[in-house]
């Protein structure tokens, strides 16, 4: 399942289409998924193209969504949005216009599996949503993920915007205390944290 991020675009299911559920897992749905979302949404004749399916198979007019690193539930919120739109993808990747596409096409094995996986991250979210809450008022948690070159701000920008500022005002704050500290204080904080 790494290929569900640095490899998406590349992603082509090697496997024939599955017949059984153990199979459907094996030809990995998710990132088919994302390659699928990935690949429609590359185009403008390709989105306009989905955007007329969904339509005439009158499903929910919702967006295909792509999942992103520093986001937990964006690979549970895609999986939930091409489930909903199943019908209309399948559809499109049996369109005549776009034949190169028809390689990822899930079948009804394939789309259970896929169900299962979202059955089985929506709970873990929920925990993972509950242990968020519970560390929120520990600042090393926000000052951690803050300073992180491959998160800062984003994940708050993602999943607590409202937060946002208050994070930004705690790495200030921290900051300008340290930038105040004496060499002494700074070398005598580093020997405390050493200890711990």
């Amino acid at each position: 399942m790494n290929h569900a991020q640095d490899d998406a675009i590349k992603y082509v299911p090697n496997m024939p289409p599955s017949r059984d559920f153990m199979s459907a897992i094996a030809r990995d749905p998710i990132p088919t998924v994302h390659t699928i979302v990935r690949v429609m949404r590359a185009s403008g004749l390709r989105q306009q193209c989905f955007s007329e399916i969904v339509k005439v198979t009158k499903q929910t007019d919702l967006q295909l969504l792509h999942d992103i690193d520093i986001c937990w539930s964006s690979t549970l919120l895609m999986i939930e949005h091409a489930i909903l739109l199943h019908v209309a993808i399948n559809r499109f990747l049996d369109s005549h216009d776009f034949p190169e596409l028809k390689k990822y096409k899930l079948n009804d094995v394939e789309w259970q599996a896929l169900d299962v996986f979202k059955d089985i991250l929506s709970p873990g979210l929920d925990k993972l949503k509950a242990y968020r809450a519970h560390i929120s008022c520990v600042p090393a948690y926000d000052l951690a993920m803050v300073i992180n070159p491959a998160m800062k701000l984003n994940w708050f920008l993602a999943n607590a915007p409202h937060q946002m500022q208050r994070a930004k005002n705690l790495v200030l704050t921290e900051l300008q205390t340290y930038s105040t500290m004496s060499e002494h204080d700074v070398m005598a904080a580093e020997a405390t944290s050493d200890v711990s």
